[in-house]
């Protein structure tokens, strides 16, 4: 999904929702609320694990952190875990 597109859909604008994927901009609940009702997925496949959390809280630029914002975008552009990027 185009970042334009999500953030029409939750009511951002396209430079928050690169803020956001890029680190630059925190997050709100309300927010992540509104991107799983536009990704039409449950808040548990966008919120980290218990499992995942501390090393997604500890890792500022690790490759944890990489490896999760990796899945959000894929889940934001449709593709499944096991598909790359092209």
């Amino acid at each position: 999904m185009p970042q334009q597109e999500l953030a029409t859909l939750s009511g951002l604008n396209r430079s928050s929702i690169a803020n956001i994927e890029s680190g630059k901009q925190r997050v709100l609940l309300h927010q992540v609320l509104q991107f799983a009702e536009a990704l039409h997925v449950t808040l548990g496949e966008l919120l980290p694990s218990a499992v995942e959390l501390p090393q997604v809280l500890t890792t500022e630029t690790g490759i944890e952190k990489s490896a999760y914002l990796e899945k959000l975008r894929r889940m934001a552009s449709g593709r499944s875990e096991g598909e790359s990027q092209s």
